[in-house]
């Protein structure tokens, strides 16, 4: 029983120190971490854009070859018809269904009719792409930028 008279504390024992192999074992390891993760971020810095680039020129080609596939559809269909298909609905039954309903490979086309030909037209649904035209020349042209392509462009190699 404790009368007023100060109650004696057991001291805590010291820490061990640290020894040095230990604490120069953990800078090395967060020196190879912080390596390891410059070298990820170097790398995917340079990797990721041209992953992007990739992907958009494989949009590309694929809205070409759905223009050149709405070109085979309205030949048959002409011969069948003796018109030109004015949308892309009417081609519906030679066309995959998605194409058929405007939109594939990150491309919204259009095709507009006349008694004198068609014009196709492939928009890109994202900016930093290239804009498609064809008709039924079977010439195909891009451009890049924001106007979208037209008879005067440049056609694709």
């Amino acid at each position: 029983m404790n009368c007023g008279s100060p109650v004696a504390v057991a001291p805590h024992p010291p820490k061990p120190a640290m020894s040095p192999l230990v604490i120069t074992l953990i800078v090395i390891v967060a020196l190879g971490l912080a390596g390891v993760l410059m070298v990820i971020l170097i790398v995917g810095s340079v990797a990721i854009p041209k992953f992007r680039q990739a992907q958009m020129r494989a949009g590309e080609v694929g809205a070409i070859q759905n223009i050149r596939a709405i070109h085979v559809a309205e030949a048959q269909f002409h011969v069948e018809h003796q018109r030109y298909a004015g949308s892309l609905s009417e081609l519906a039954s030679r066309l995959p269904d998605d194409l058929a309903s405007g939109t594939k490979s990150g491309y919204r086309f259009r095709l507009q009719a006349s008694d004198a030909g068609y014009q196709i037209r492939a928009d890109p649904l994202s900016s930093g792409r290239v804009f498609l035209y064809s008709d039924q020349t079977l010439v195909i042209r891009r451009v890049r930028g924001l106007n979208p392509a037209g008879p005067g462009r440049d056609p694709i190699d």
